[in-house]
């Protein structure tokens, strides 16, 4: 009786309580649980961030690695044999016979014929027509081929003109700097074709890739009629370079300042290939904060086309303030590219090309040591797309157009989330620039302008879409930027070079820049930012420092509204 009032008298007491302790730490779940949602939510959006900042070094970075002379050569024009201008002879020519001329097919040859035919041709007329078949020649690249007239009995009424069309005897290195396989590589029908002009401006462009060569050319008597020799003259250089330099072009969240470090080494394979490593490190920025990145390209050319790779790493970490407590978020990049440029066309002032690519971009994002799946992924990636460039009489206009598409192969994530159908996605752009080199009051001036347009039919992950902000788009524009799925960014800039006498030079410069993007989900932005700067160069040794500033950004977009930019680069 005792143990069941006992009983009794303890049973009303202990629910309420441990109720009561259920029901505060449910209570107290609640926000942690929310703060674990926002904590992935921004762990997530930094990561698109810093891979998108990345993105944007390493396509600058491979733009100054890539940059070669454009060779355009100068063609001779077909000189007319001796006549008397004011000669009044004339013959009656009924039938015009063109032979030697492999290169044409004969409609092209009699486009040029049927003007003269049932005519009375003088001797400038004659003259005349030979000029223009070997004009042909010339404009075709086919600049050793000749049209000449022979002895003949013009009575019958039927000229017969006879073509020399140029054969190449040999392609050699004239002081030895280039080896035969070398040269191979370059210009791969080196014996008994045509002497074209096209092949050798290409062959001299692949070349000139290399720092260690600069090539020239010269063509020789071969030791047979319409023969030549290719004579090619190079002044070779070492085959290392290498540099370091320091910017401040990281993020104030994983390190503003980067030191930069790279490696190049030229013929490596003695087959005009390079080899290029590059490493940066951010030297700045309160602990945890930190980024890290490893890249490695390698290139060879062949002929008309140059295949290449890219590899690259990233690593980042950063601290997060949340609305409760800081958290840290860490994530990591790598990418391969396999790439193939063909140049598909070369003219007088303009060639044409078309590139293809293959990449695998794998990313990982953890939330204090904790792996996070939905934002971290497989991408399998196409590209491809046309290129042209085009010499103008004071400067150069480029322009390319590419289309990426994402294919579901291998171990390529193909959902964020259930919900989601298809991860696969296309994007298209189109990038053009001109640049131009001018003179006011005998005071030496350069202009640059370039337009980058971007286009994704349908919703695609924030570090494979446009971002607008920072030195590489609108400068000035700092902070978060803008993100979007349409769009695009115009850069101008205009500088006075001055030339120092001792060698090196320094550029004054001023720009401009304007850009607008759609993100489907509000208004489309309108953002302007502008830039002045100074650049001093002198023999291996850069320095570019700018002041930015923006000029319009929507009310919503916090963060800094100026910068000064900063990179010192010494070369070896």
């Amino acid at each position: 009786m005792t143990r069941m009032c006992y009983f009794k008298e303890r049973t009303p007491v202990f629910p309420p309580l441990v109720l009561l302790v259920l029901f505060c730490c449910v209570l107290l779940a609640q926000p942690v649980r929310a703060q674990t949602s926002d904590a992935a939510a921004t762990a997530a959006r930094e990561h698109e961030r810093r891979l998108q900042e990345d993105a944007l070094r390493r396509e600058q970075q491979e733009k100054e690695q890539q940059k070669s002379p454009d060779i355009f050569l100068q063609l001779p024009s077909a000189e007319s044999p001796d006549s008397e201008a004011q000669s009044k002879t004339c013959i009656d020519i009924r039938h015009i016979d063109v032979q030697g001329a492999s290169a044409f097919a004969k409609p092209q040859i009699q486009a040029l014929t049927t003007a003269y035919i049932n005519r009375c041709l003088g001797l400038p007329h004659i003259n005349q027509l030979i000029k223009a078949i070997s004009n042909l020649y010339i404009a075709k690249g086919l600049v050793t081929s000749r049209a000449f007239l022979q002895p003949q009995n013009l009575a019958d009424g039927r000229l017969e003109i006879l073509v020399v069309e140029g054969r190449l005897e040999k392609i050699e290195s004239s002081e030895g700097s280039l080896s035969e396989r070398q040269l191979r590589w370059v210009f791969p029908d080196n014996e008994h074709g045509l002497v074209n002009l096209r092949d050798l401006e290409q062959g001299l462009e692949q070349l000139n890739r290399l720092q260690q060569n600069r090539s020239e050319m010269d063509i020789q008597p071969g030791s047979s009629t319409g023969a030549s020799r290719i004579l090619i003259h190079n002044r070779l250089a070492t085959s290392w370079h290498y540099g370091a330099g320091f910017n401040n072009s990281g993020s104030e969240a994983t390190g503003k300042n980067l030191a930069t470090a790279y490696v190049s080494w030229d013929n490596a394979t003695n087959s005009n290939d390079n080899l290029y490593l590059n490493f940066s490190d951010a030297v700045s920025g309160e602990s945890p904060a930190k980024s890290r990145s490893y890249a490695l390209a390698y290139s060879v050319p062949y002929g008309y086309a140059l295949w290449s790779y890219s590899g690259n790493y990233f690593e980042y970490q950063q601290l997060v303030e949340g609305s409760a407590v800081s958290f840290l978020t860490s994530g990591a990049s790598a990418n391969h590219t396999v790439n193939l440029d063909y140049m598909a066309y070369r003219g007088q002032r303009d060639k044409l090309g078309v590139g293809f690519s293959f990449s695998r971009k794998q990313s990982k994002n953890y939330l204090e040591d904790v792996f996070l799946d939905t934002s971290s992924r497989v991408l399998y990636l196409w590209e491809l797309g046309p290129s042209y460039t085009r010499h103008l009489s004071a400067g150069v206009f480029t322009t390319s157009v590419k289309w990426y598409r994402s294919v579901s192969w291998w171990d390529a994530k193909e959902e964020v989330v259930s919900a989601e159908d298809d991860f696969q996605f296309d994007k298209y752009t189109l990038d053009s620039s001109v640049s131009m080199n001018f003179k006011l009051a005998d005071r030496q001036f350069s202009y640059q302008s370039s337009l980058s347009l971007f286009y994704a039919p349908e919703n695609i992950i924030a570090s494979e879409g446009l971002s607008l902000g920072g030195r590489y788009t609108i400068r000035g524009l700092e902070g978060d930027g803008l993100f979007g799925y349409s769009g695009g960014y115009w850069r101008n800039q205009i500088a006075y070079i001055h030339p120092f006498k001792f060698g090196g030079r320094m550029d004054f410069y001023a720009g401009v820049d304007l850009g607008r993007v759609d993100d489907r989900e509000s208004v489309q932005e309108s953002v302007a930012g502008s830039a002045v700067g100074i650049v001093l160069a002198t023999a291996g040794v850069s320095l570019d420092l700018a002041y930015a500033r923006a000029l319009k950004l929507p009310d919503y977009v916090f963060g800094p509204e100026q910068a000064v930019y900063a990179n010192l680069q010494i070369n070896f």
